[in-house]
């Protein structure tokens, strides 16, 4: 990506199954390093999913929102969760 680009990119909002997660349900190294990459950059990452916190628990750990101050959209869009505060908006 373009660094210019990379600037103006200031939130990523993915779905998960199907998306984020390759056939066997787990985020490719090269996608892993690269969200990292963006985060690290000042780009925030929600994850969206129809599943329940709990289960997301893994991809917030492998993403390390806490640490970069990621969201999870849960549930159908129920809650969104802010990571790194351990907010709760429903």
């Amino acid at each position: 990506m373009e660094r210019g680009y990379m600037n103006k990119l200031q939130l990523l909002i993915t779905d998960i199954d199907g998306t984020l997660l390759n056939t066997q349900k787990q985020i490719s190294k090269q996608t892993l390093d690269y969200l990292i990459h963006l985060q690290q950059n000042n780009v925030v990452i929600a994850l969206c999913s129809g599943r329940i916190p709990a289960e997301l628990q893994s991809l917030v750990n492998q993403l390390q929102l806490d640490k970069y101050g990621g969201y999870i959209i849960h549930t159908n869009g129920a809650g969104i969760i802010n990571c790194k505060m351990m907010l709760v908006y429903l």
